[in-house]
């Protein structure tokens, strides 16, 4: 994902994807409930959340198919890789307690520095990546 980003959109991301508020709506709200299993030490109750958010973001992508997308609207695709970029960076954020070495190479390759339970939102857009 970060890749084709930098390809296609010379490093940068755009809005997100109207379309994909519904699920944006659907993560946020899964938020409270990862976050109460963390506190209680249900880690495998935690990530079992964190992979249905992992899959809703997958889906979305495979389903709206920016790669695809791009040759007819390159602005709808950078919208869908905005909205993508942003799960990961939820994910990051999410998986940090149990994989801290994976979600600070996620956080050096949005180039966000350090991110926290704060930033548990989809407010990643128009700026460069890295």
């Amino acid at each position: 994902m970060l890749s084709f980003a930098y390809k296609r959109f010379d490093g940068k991301v755009s809005t997100l994807d109207p379309q994909a508020q519904p699920l944006v709506d659907e993560v946020l709200g899964r938020l409270p409930k990862i976050r109460d299993a963390y506190e209680n030490f249900e880690f495998g109750k935690a990530l079992r959340e964190i992979m249905e958010v992992a899959e809703a973001g997958n889906k979305y992508f495979q389903d709206r198919a920016p790669f695809h997308v791009i040759k007819e609207d390159p602005e709808d695709a950078a919208r869908i890789c905005t909205t993508a970029l942003n799960f990961v960076k939820v994910l990051a954020i999410l998986l940090k307690p149990v994989l801290p070495e994976m979600a600070a190479r996620i956080e050096r390759g949005l180039g966000t520095g350090e991110l926290g339970w704060g930033d548990l939102q989809f407010d990643f857009e128009n700026r460069a990546l890295g």
